[in-house]
């Protein structure tokens, strides 16, 4: 039901003219006692989709009513039986149907689109909804559980494009959060999104995994945020694309509309603390900086658990001379697994930037114990260095870093730890390896 309940909102979201809120916002209100105006207002919407779904011996029932949250009256309810092959037809059906009862005139692409599914096997089918409830929690082992599905999905049936580019999606992330070592994910993301492209050569998903790994590991500025403000017009409600696309446009400087992007994201996930605080963080590098710790204040308050708010929110206090209230920040976070490492390098960071050598070197230490066998990402090692004054090592973890094709790299200009460094030819022939 979760994975069926993602795949009408992908669908829906394709429709240009409205506005759709994604999964991981929705989700909070599974099996809730609230009404159904407080939801809606709540996610800023007029109308809302309800249904159930159920396994039958073969196939799938599905019911669904779409209910004006205005005065909670019924604008449209039908029920769908259909083979479990057939689930892809059957998710354009429900949205060729609540399409016509929204006033949703559907442009020859779109009904084109949503008469072309095809059909998939049942098992491949269902590892694919498993794989897509695993990668919406984005932690390093979920992402590992939705590979393990997406490739047994791609095993099944290896000629299906929205299999693919959601193995390749998940490599773009991995890739991000350093997960994985930056090349290897973003060569594997660039596979399957080949292998997606193949299968179906209109497929947004290809497309768009394509366009991030020209952004991300080749650093093709200029190329890359064409084709990603191509795959936006294609999907505009898709507030992950809204995300890279802002990347691209932040790593050029264009930042009034990278946080036009960024708003557009929240609008359409707006309990999703990831794109709360990435809008923070677009904020900062916008050098709107009081601005985007407010934001990111927000979002540690709302999401007390979401480690890397946490983190980028003292990164901004210190840059602005708060460090005494960073190092709190980093000291009161609670403990979760897998993130000791990420605070602790976190607090390294603070403390070289606030200039204390000693608490920094400590820090440093005790991340890269942690770290163990996962090597510390150069790009990070770079930062505690330049902010030290270690002018060499930081270069030389920079220049790792570039080898390592980390996809950060492209916000390299917009990084307070290296404006030391700036005037040195090295900085100028590295930073000439980003095109721009």
């Amino acid at each position: 039901a979760d994975g069926i309940t993602e795949m009408l909102i992908t669908n829906l979201a394709k429709l240009s003219t409205l506005k759709v809120i994604s999964r991981t916002s929705v989700m909070r209100f599974k099996n809730t006692k609230l009404l159904l105006t407080e939801i809606a207002t709540t996610l800023g919407v007029g109308a809302v989709l309800e249904g159930t779904v159920s396994r039958l011996n073969n196939g799938l029932r599905v019911t669904a009513q779409l209910i004006d949250a205005r005065d909670d009256t019924h604008l449209w309810a039908e029920t769908f039986e259909r083979p479990f092959t057939e689930v892809l037809r059957l998710q354009d059906e429900v949205t060729r149907a609540i399409a016509s009862h929204v006033g949703e005139r559907l442009s020859p692409r779109d009904e084109e689109r949503l008469s072309r599914s095809a059909a998939v096997l049942p098992e491949a089918m269902d590892a694919y909804l498993k794989a897509r409830h695993h990668w919406s929690f984005r932690s390093r082992g979920d992402f590992e559980m939705a590979i393990l599905y997406y490739q047994r999905a791609i095993d099944l049936e290896p000629g299906c494009a929205l299999f693919h580019a959601g193995l390749g999606n998940t490599y773009i992330f991995m890739g991000l959060y350093g997960l994985l070592r930056p090349i290897a994910a973003f060569d594997e993301a660039e596979q399957h999104g080949r292998q997606a492209l193949l299968a179906d050569p209109s497929s947004e998903g290809a497309q768009h995994v394509l366009a991030a790994v020209r952004l991300f590991r080749d650093w093709d500025l200029v190329g890359a945020r064409d084709d990603l403000e191509t795959v936006h017009h294609l999907l505009p409600g898709d507030p992950v694309i809204c995300l890279t696309l802002a990347g691209a446009h932040t790593a050029q400087r264009d930042f009034e509309r990278a946080v036009e992007l960024m708003r557009r994201s929240v609008e359409l996930d707006p309990l999703d603390g990831g794109m709360q605080m990435n809008l923070g963080d677009h904020l900062v590098m916008a050098g709107r900086h009081d601005e985007g710790v407010r934001q990111l204040e927000t979002t540690v308050a709302q999401y007390p658990h979401l480690q890397r708010a946490r983190v980028r929110l003292a990164r901004a206090l210190v840059q602005s001379g708060r460090a005494d209230s960073a190092l709190e920040l980093l000291e009161d976070a609670p403990l979760i697994a897998g993130t000791a490492l990420e605070v602790e390098a976190a607090r390294a960071y603070v403390q070289a930037a606030a200039g204390d050598r000693d608490g920094a070197h400590r820090c440093h230490q005790r991340a890269l114990e942690l770290s163990g066998d996962q090597a510390f990402p150069p790009l990070q090692e770079a930062e505690i260095h330049a902010w030290l004054g270690n002018r060499e090592a930081a270069f030389d973890y920079l220049d790792r870093a570039l080898d390592e094709r980390t996809g950060w790299m492209i916000f390299l200009d917009l990084e307070p730890a290296f404006d030391s460094l700036r005037n040195d030819k090295r900085y100028r022939a590295l930073r000439a390896r980003i095109r721009a």
